[in-house]
């Protein structure tokens, strides 16, 4: 975390296994609720990049973003890395973009083992 003030308060450890359990390998907050421009109603936008092998459908994408809202206390805009997007948006997410989760690479996800199936 930068000096900024977090949006909105949360747990970090919620995060993180929320997180893992999604099979996110980083998760953002952008937009204008960084810059302290959202209103207590207004939404959080939240950049996530999944694991590799990850196939969320939209069903599950939903139940994520739900999620999220609940963790975070407001409604959340999921949007994925490398989504096709509206490039004036991409250009706002980009101004101000804060990673609060980022996985840690060398250990294998929750409920996996490692490469020799003993962990």
């Amino acid at each position: 975390m930068t000096g900024r003030k977090r949006p909105t308060p949360y747990s970090q450890e919620q995060l993180a296994g929320l997180c893992r359990r999604w099979q996110v390998i980083e998760l953002a907050l952008c937009g204008s609720g960084l810059c302290g421009a959202v209103r207590p109603d207004g939404d959080l936008d939240v950049l996530v990049s999944f694991a590799s092998d990850a196939s969320w459908g939209l069903f599950d994408r939903v139940a994520l973003q739900d999620e999220l809202s609940e963790l975070f206390g407001r409604e959340v805009h999921l949007v994925e890395r490398g989504e096709p997007h509206n490039p004036l948006r991409l250009r706002e997410f980009h101004t101000a973009l804060e990673v609060v989760y980022a996985a840690d690479r060398r250990r294998p996800p929750a409920g996996r083992t490692g490469p020799e199936g003993n962990g």
